[in-house]
């Protein structure tokens, strides 16, 4: 027989009993909710590079670096991270940028979660054509991981910081944080990042005209995602060396290569890469002649990116479309094309977009002869690429506005401009940009003589 407890030790067990559920039971809640929160910081990130899946030279590869925040706790911090996110994802970037600055000064950070905040600014910065202040975010990362030896966040910020640099123009600067970035994913074996490394490095070369390069290194990563069956890499890598070769001339392999790049992507059910392959297509038919093709092709992106929900493809093809009907001399077509993809990217706030369609807005007004107008379009995206610090845009709506008073007969002004246009390429060390501007300066020294 046991003897029977006192009342008292009865009591005692029987709360030590209750706390030890109750703590168990919080735990798991807690466990739970910090689930939750890595779901939806995974998907808010997906839905960011998505957005944010192809640049001007052709579809980039951003590596978030995510250490430390799928482990935060705090309910405070998990909320306000997913609502500087949720503002990324509705092109709120001002806002968002904000929101991480505010996160960074009022909580105490370790140097990982730090590390990770300053890497999503740095996005949001670029994005929104804050180009200086992600050089300084991404420079800032730098230092941080250097110091306490985090090679994945330095090798992160070094990539980012490489595709800052390419969207100006600055392409010594974007090669030498690629390669700093391929240097440190080859020294641990990461052939992932060896691969995003490589295409990274692939569109700067061609970027610079550097075509054997670029395709060097754009079959470099082809291989590698082959070898990981990585179908998504695979695609983008056979569209960038299509890039490559459309840009060489050779249509026949731009066409190909493309058609690969778009058999994969409706295969592993990407729209998004699809659509981007079609307006890739529709260019090459576009430069060839074949103008109703290329409409058809530019239509079927842009049904898809509609469908998707995805406003940056969506300028991207009312530009093509835009650019399709100004060669076919339906310039009240293009017009209404390229004001309509300036509406988006002012919507969006993507001010690179909003220069670009001004610019292209500007030369359909060359073409119907109005010419002050054009020069306001010019002016406009001149300043924009001034703001965000974009010297290359700079330099060509420098061009655009010199090659306006050429026309007009101010050859002292179009000579001017043509001087600080090819200062600005000197400065990029473009050579090929540098002695197009050449010949431009040449021919207005003609009419000054």
């Amino acid at each position: 027989m046991f003897e029977k407890l006192p009342i008292g030790i009865v009591i005692s067990i029987f709360g030590i009993f209750v706390g030890a559920i109750i703590a168990v039971t919080l735990f798991i809640i807690s466990e739970k909710r910090n689930t939750k929160f890595q779901k939806n910081l995974n998907e808010k990130v997906d839905t960011l590079l998505k957005q944010t899946a192809a640049t001007e030279q052709g579809p980039s590869e951003i590596k978030p670096f995510l250490d430390g925040l799928p482990q935060i706790k705090d309910k405070e911090k998990q909320i306000i991270l997913i609502n500087a996110l949720t503002k990324i994802e509705n092109y709120n970037y001002d806002d968002a940028i904000q929101i991480f600055r505010k996160y960074i000064a009022e909580f105490q950070l370790i140097d990982n979660e730090r590390c990770a905040i300053l890497n999503i600014m740095g996005l949001a910065q670029n994005f929104s054509g804050k180009n200086q202040q992600a050089i300084e975010t991404f420079n800032e990362m730098i230092l941080i991981a250097q110091r306490i030896n985090n090679i994945a966040a330095l090798a992160h910020a070094n990539g980012n910081l490489g595709l800052v640099y390419l969207d100006l123009g600055e392409y010594k600067k974007a090669l030498y944080h690629h390669q700093q970035a391929l240097e440190i994913h080859r020294r641990n074996n990461n052939s992932q990042d060896e691969a995003t490394d490589l295409g990274n490095l692939g569109l700067v070369y061609r970027s610079l005209g550097e075509f054997v390069e670029a395709l060097k290194h754009h079959k470099q990563a082809l291989e590698i995602y082959r070898r990981m069956s990585n179908l998504p890499g695979v695609a983008n890598q056979l569209g960038n060396i299509g890039l490559v070769y459309n840009q060489k001339g050779e249509m026949i392999n731009a066409i190909e290569h493309y058609q690969q790049a778009l058999e994969i992507h409706r295969r592993i059910n990407n729209s998004q890469g699809e659509a981007a392959n079609l307006s890739n297509i529709g260019i090459v038919y576009s430069q060839t002649g074949e103008m109703g093709n290329a409409l058809e092709h530019y239509q079927q992106a842009l049904e898809i990116h509609r469908m998707i929900n995805y406003p940056l493809g969506e300028a991207s093809d009312l530009g093509n479309l835009g650019n399709a009907y100004l060669i076919l001399g339906e310039i009240t077509k293009a017009l209404e094309h390229h004001q309509q993809a300036l509406e988006i990217h002012r919507r969006i706030n993507n001010p690179l977009g909003e220069a670009k369609d001004l610019g292209n807005i500007g030369l359909v007004y060359i073409i119907l002869g109005k010419r002050i107008m054009a020069l306001g379009q010019f002016q406009q995206a001149l300043e924009i690429h001034r703001r965000i610090n974009n010297p290359f845009g700079e330099a060509n709506q420098l061009c655009n506005i010199g090659a306006v008073y050429r026309e007009q007969g101010e050859y002292d002004k179009a000579l001017e401009y043509f001087i600080r246009t090819k200062n600005i390429f000197s400065n990029l060390g473009l050579e090929q940009e540098v002695r197009t501007i050449e010949n431009h300066i040449k021919e207005v020294y003609k009419y000054l003589k």
